[in-house]
């Protein structure tokens, strides 16, 4: 073989030397164009003209050449110049690449790696790991992606500087045979380490799909196969480790859950349930981890298969983690349940996020869909908020997902699935999912989710529940179109802060509410009814428990009861075991209103029954609600009872008549005072007044009767009477005080005044 040697400095001289030429001749042609292209005539005769017109022409001919010629002398001098960089270039080069082949043996020999440079990719395919990177200087290579259903390759390592190689994406899950199970996905590559001192992790590889289930077999007169579950998702890989001044690599994603399989051809074929998302892994500090992996979806058949669960994530460092939502449920006669959303785990400063329910399953013929999937759980136990998934769309709608929190941040529960009615059933059979559960272990706030809305009935709000210093609240219920609405949520406190129950809506009834701590308990609002009843409003409890025989220093105060057309809710109770008031709540307006909710008071403090509603309407006379009753004493026996108060409600206003006031027992040293009664209203025809309520004191204290509702005036018709007063007891005669009637109401004729009250001592 022979061999042509280049050197770069005389390619350089000769284009020098051709460049000085090209000048020369450019600067001749240039001199002698005027006299070459334009010869002038040496007569005026034919002959003359012609002859100087030749020369002129071969002149200008010459010219164009002379162009030509220059153009491709330029191109010619290019290319010398560009051959001497290239040269030049090849040689520094092959250079370098010597020096390095130099330098890297001893250390590729004794360690398998390069002093100085880039480590090898791993192949396509392979599933190979990358090549380390340099000892000194170089990033890591690649990991190669997996074979079908096999794991990708890690990323290779840096040295002291560098960035980690990426790891390998995982194979996807090959398809399952007839009726068989999809292949699961393969994991995703964890990423490289960075350099030593300086230099990022490599990101992990996301995790192989899975594969889809084989379809089911046809009937054959034994019955038809059911279809293949799909294949599960590989696992996303881990971020590399960064450097202590870099950072670490994004963790891959999990892998979608493969879908299930078709059911065979027959009416018991059931579709294969969709495969499970891969997992999230853990990732590291200063990057996001992988989110989890979508479940597959349920296979079709006569019963739709069910549709796999979201993928988990779990992030350790200050990154968010999303859990994977669930897979829809096949579509059959009988519609799959949704797949469950995944959970979701923070450990440092990102939020939680559960993934979301999968739907339930479409159904045909008689048109059943399947249930929704509950939504994922989330967890934070750093300084982070976790929020729980949504529940799936379905016939009932899914769960939503709880959330915990175990640090400084708040917890939500994820919102019910919405509930779609059937063609059986009808449009009402449609129930919304109860809102997810709340859980604060530190000192944020916990809210359970809203209900799902309903074709029928809504959804129940979730309960939320602290345990240091934030406000446990209950979540609002969800509206039904045309049964009910779901209930609020209940709330449970057991630190230092507030519970509050859920309010709920379309006359549905309040959440509840309990402390157990030092805070207060306040019970949901009564939805108002519209064309329909009040909701009741929530009761509320104080107490270290369910003795209610000691409680923390906190307020009980019952939910108001809602307004509806024809019945007003109830207002919700009060209850207190320690040195805290306990208050019912007030009834809702109506034509037959809401009564009052009742106070009990176990502890030291006072007891204030709730006002009762107003009866109010366009269409008859409407009844005051009766105020509600107080009670102070230790138990139900009233042989004692501590120093507070009980103060009964006052009955509310009536169209037809007032209502009558609370009654109020005390067992201690306080005073019992009975609510007022309810006022009759003015008119054509003047109301009655509601009587006064009972006061009684065991205890020593003075006991005073309510004064009775005075009558409504009439326009034209009678007036209405006044309500009687209340009766008073007590230990002794002095401290009985009874109620006054009420005064008559002005009319044709006038009412009659209510009777007064009667005093007497306790037995």
């Amino acid at each position: 073989m022979s061999y042509v040697y280049a050197f770069p400095d005389s390619f350089a001289a000769a284009a020098a030397n051709v460049s000085r030429i090209g000048s020369s001749l450019s600067t001749a042609n240039q001199a002698a164009a005027n006299t070459t292209a334009q010869v002038v005539s040496a007569a005026a005769d034919e002959v003359s003209e012609a002859v100087a017109a030749l020369f002129s022409r071969h002149g200008q001919a010459y010219q164009s050449l002379c162009i030509d010629a220059a153009a491709f002398h330029e191109r010619f001098l290019q290319t010398l110049n560009s051959s001497a960089s290239a040269y030049a270039g090849a040689e520094a080069a092959s250079v370098e690449q010597l020096l390095l082949d130099v330098i890297n043996a001893p250390t590729n020999a004794l360690l398998g790696r390069p002093l100085i440079g880039d480590g090898v990719n791993g192949a396509p395919g392979s599933g190979a790991n990358g090549g380390a990177g340099g000892i000194l200087w170089g990033n890591g290579g690649n990991g190669g992606s997996g074979a079908p259903g096999q794991a990708g390759g890690r990323g290779g390592d840096a040295g002291l500087f560098g960035n980690g190689g990426n790891g390998g994406v995982g194979g996807t899950g090959v398809t399952g045979a007839s009726g068989m199970r999809g292949g699961d996905g393969g994991i995703g590559g964890v990423g490289g380490k960075g350099g030593w001192l300086l230099g990022s992790g490599g990101a992990g590889g996301v995790g192989g799909a899975g594969g889809i289930g084989g379809v089911g077999v046809a009937d054959v007169g034994a019955g038809a196969g059911s279809g293949g579950n799909g294949g599960d998702g590989g696992r996303g890989g881990s971020g590399g480790l960064g450097s202590p001044f870099g950072q670490v690599g994004a963790t891959g994603a999990g892998g979608a859950g493969g879908a299930g399989g078709v059911g065979g051809a027959s009416p018991i074929g059931v579709g294969g349930t969709g495969g499970t998302g891969g997992n999230g892994y853990a990732g590291g500090n200063g990057f996001t981890s992988g989110a989890g992996g979508v479940g597959g979806d349920g296979g079709m058949g006569v019963t739709g298969g069910t549709g796999g669960d979201g993928g988990a994530a779990l992030e350790a460092g200050p990154g968010n983690a999303v859990g994977g939502n669930g897979g829809a449920g096949g579509r059959g006669v009988i519609g799959g349940v949704g797949g469950a959303g995944g959970t979701a785990v923070t450990q440092g400063g990102g939020t939680a996020y559960g993934g979301a329910g999968g739907a339930g399953g479409l159904g045909s013929g008689q048109n059943i869909p399947g249930y929704g999937g509950i939504g994922g759980d989330a967890y934070a136990y750093g300084s982070g908020d976790a929020l729980g998934g949504a529940g799936g769309l379905g016939k009932t709608g899914g769960i939503g997902g709880a959330g915990y929190t175990y640090g400084s941040a708040n917890a939500s529960g994820g919102t019910g699935g919405s509930g779609n009615g059937e063609l059986v059933g009808g449009a009402n059979s449609g129930v919304g999912g109860k809102g997810g559960a709340a859980y604060a272990h530190g000192s944020g706030n916990a809210g359970g989710g809203q209900g799902g809305t309903g074709g029928g009935t809504g959804g129940m709000g979730g309960t939320g529940s602290t345990f240091g210093q934030g406000t446990a609240t209950g979540g609002i219920g969800g509206t039904g179109n045309n049964v009910a609405n779901g209930d609020g949520g209940d709330a449970i406190a057991y630190g230092s802060g507030n519970a509050r129950g859920g309010n709920a809506t379309g006359g549905a009834d309040g959440g509840d509410a309990y402390n157990y701590g030092t805070g207060n308990a306040t019970g949901g609002n009564g939805g108002d009814g519209g064309g329909r009843g009040g909701g009741d409003g929530g009761n509320a409890f104080v107490a270290k428990d369910s003795s209610m025989t000691s409680g923390g220093p906190g307020n009980a105060i019952g939910g108001n009861g809602g307004s509806g057309s024809f019945n007003g809710g109830k207002g919700g109770s009060g209850y207190a075991a320690g040195a805290g008031d306990a208050t019912g709540g007030n009834g809702g307006n109506a034509r037959v209103a809401g009564a009052g909710g009742e106070a009990r008071n176990f502890g030291t403090g006072n007891a204030t029954g709730g006002t009762g509603g107003n009866g109010t309407t366009v269409f008859s006379a409407g009844n005051g609600g009766n105020g509600g009753n107080a009670y102070v004493a230790t138990d139900g026996s009233f042989t004692s009872g501590g120093p507070g108060n009980a103060i009964g409600g006052a009955g509310g206003t009536g169209t037809n008549i007032g209502g009558n006031g609370g009654d109020a027992i005390t067992a201690g040293t306080g005073n019992a005072h009975g609510g007022a009664g309810g006022a009759g209203v003015n008119g054509l025809t003047g109301s009655n007044g509601g009587s006064g309520g009972t006061g009684t004191a065991f205890g020593g204290g003075k006991g005073v009767g309510g004064d009775g509702g005075n009558g409504g005036n009439g326009a034209t018709g009678r007036g209405g009477d006044g309500g009687d007063g209340g009766n008073a007891a007590a230990l002794d005669l002095i401290n009985a005080t009874a109620g006054k009637g009420g005064t008559r109401g002005i009319g044709a004729p006038d009412g009659l005044p209510g009777a007064d009250g009667t005093a007497s001592t306790v037995p």
